[in-house]
C-alpha cells in the first residue's frame, strides 16, 4: 500500500509541476537570492529577504535574528526544534514560515504576532495544540497541519472558519475518520488535501464548498460519492485514488472544469471506466 501511495502522488506531482514552475520563478525574483547561512544573513541583516536554514540540526535561534527586519521567507524545516522558536514572532514582515519536520509539540498564542504571514507549514511535527489565536492571522492563505495526529483538530478547524483569506489547507495523514463540519464550513477554500486519512463518507454539505478547485481524498475508505459533488462547478482536480469506489454519481458530469481525475486503485469495472471516460473526454483520467 505504501508503494502505491508513493506512485500515486508521484504522477499527481508531475501533472501539477509545470504550472508551479512559473509561480516559483516569479516568487524567487521578487524575494531575491536565498541565503543558507545564518552568519551570512546577520552580516547583511537589512538586505536578507529569504533565509533557508533547513536541515542544520538547529534547536534554537540567536537573539540577533531580530535584526532581519526585511525577512519575508524563513525555512526552519528538518531541524531539531522541540518548542516553537518565539523569537521568530519578532519578524513583523515575515510572509512565509516553514517549520515542518521538527518535534514541536505546541504553538501558543505568540503565533498571532505574525500578522503578515501568508504561508505557514507545520507538517510533520508532534503538535497537540495549535492556539486558536491563529485566527488573528488575517492574511494567511496557505496552512499545512498534516502528520500531526495528536492535534486538537476541532479547535483548529473552528478557528479556521473565521479566516476567509485561507485558500489552501493540507491536513493529510492525520488518522481522521470523518470530515468535520467545520471543514465543510470553509466555503472560501480553493484547495483541500485530506488524503491518507480514514474517511469513509463525504457528506452532502460538500456542496457548500463552491470555490474548491482541487480536492484530494485519495487513500481513505470511501465507497461512494454524494450526488452533491456535482455542485462543485469550479473543481479542476479531483484525486480519489486508493479508495473502494465502484461507481460515480451521474451528477459528476456537471464538473465541466475538471481537467484531472484520479481513480487509480479503486475496484471500478471496465464498463464504468468507459462511462466515466465519455463524461470527461477532455480530462486526464487515471484508473
Amino acid at each position: 500500500m505504501y508503494l502505491q501511495v508513493k506512485i500515486y502522488y508521484f504522477f499527481l506531482a508531475i501533472f501539477l509541476f509545470s504550472s508551479c514552475i512559473s509561480v516559483a520563478q516569479s516568487s524567487e525574483e521578487e524575494e531575491g537570492a536565498e541565503i543558507i547561512s545564518l552568519q551570512d544573513a546577520l552580516n547583511n541583516p537589512n538586505k536578507v529577504k529569504k533565509l533557508n536554514l533547513s536541515g542544520q540540526k538547529l534547536t534554537n535561534l540567536p537573539k540577533e535574528l531580530t535584526n532581519l527586519t526585511e525577512l519575508w521567507h524563513l525555512d526552519l524545516s528538518d531541524n531539531l526544534f522541540t518548542e516553537f522558536p518565539k523569537i521568530v514572532t519578532s519578524l513583523k514582515n515575515l510572509k512565509s514560515l516553514d517549520i515542518s519536520n521538527n518535534k514541536i509539540t505546541r504553538v501558543g498564542s505568540e503565533i498571532s504576532l505574525l500578522t503578515n504571514l501568508v504561508t505557514l507549514n507545520l507538517n510533520v511535527n508532534k503538535l497537540s495544540q495549535l492556539s486558536p489565536e491563529i485566527v488573528k492571522l488575517q492574511k494567511l492563505e496557505v496552512l499545512n497541519i498534516s502528520r500531526n495526529t495528536e492535534l486538537n483538530f476541532n479547535q483548529v478547524f473552528q478557528a479556521l472558519t473565521q479566516m476567509p483569506t485561507l485558500n489552501i489547507l493540507s491536513c493529510y495523514s492525520n488518522e481522521l475518520e470523518r470530515i468535520p463540519d467545520e471543514i465543510y464550513a470553509l466555503t472560501f477554500l480553493e484547495e483541500l488535501d485530506m488524503h491518507a486519512n480514514q474517511i469513509s463518507k463525504i457528506e452532502p454539505k460538500i456542496a457548500q464548498m463552491q470555490t474548491l478547485r482541487k480536492l484530494d481524498l485519495g487513500y481513505n475508505q470511501l465507497t461512494q460519492l454524494p450526488s452533491e459533488i456535482g455542485k462543485l462547478k469550479k473543481l479542476q482536480i479531483l484525486a480519489l485514488g486508493g479508495n473502494q469506489i465502484t461507481t460515480l454519481p451521474d451528477e459528476i458530469a456537471n464538473l465541466s472544469d475538471l481537467v484531472y481525475l484520479d481513480l487509480s486503485f479503486n475496484p471500478i469495472d471496465d464498463k464504468e471506466k468507459e462511462r466515466i471516460k465519455k463524461l470527461f473526454p477532455r480530462a486526464t483520467i487515471k484508473f
